[in-house]
């Protein structure tokens, strides 16, 4: 899912991502990534951790958000991709929803990018 600007516009050019210490990876390559991504699990900033708007401005000028269906430690499974499916992940989905078009009205936001059911392995974040 990639939200746009109000103007629903497309991405004007190729972006890096960053996981992990963005200004120790700019210091090492001189890339300056806009993109800045976080692994976060389910319901994190629901119900627990930092509050999704804080969890969006953390990571500006463009976030990338991965949703695991983790919960907090013990890194046990939350909810299960049939759950999400019959709409038992609805309200979790919807906070994101509000979070980011609230956090969208500020003059320097202009996109999120999403990336739903990232996984983790053996601690690290993976994609599907």
């Amino acid at each position: 899912m990639l939200a746009t600007s109000a103007s629903g516009a497309a991405p004007d050019a190729l972006r890096l991502g960053v996981l992990g210490n963005v200004a120790r990876f700019k210091s090492q390559t001189g890339q300056d990534s806009q993109v800045h991504q976080a692994i976060v699990g389910w319901n994190q900033g629901l119900t627990w951790g930092a509050p999704l708007p804080d969890l969006l401005a953390q990571h500006v000028p463009i976030p990338l958000i991965g949703i695991t269906t983790d919960t907090n430690p013990p890194r046990r499974e939350a909810i299960t991709p049939a759950a999400i499916a019959t709409g038992r992940g609805d309200a979790y989905l919807v906070a994101w929803n509000k979070a980011v078009a609230d956090w969208g009205q500020a003059p320097s936001s202009t996109h999120v990018f999403s990336r739903s059911l990232c996984r983790r392995s053996r601690g690290t974040p993976t994609s599907p």
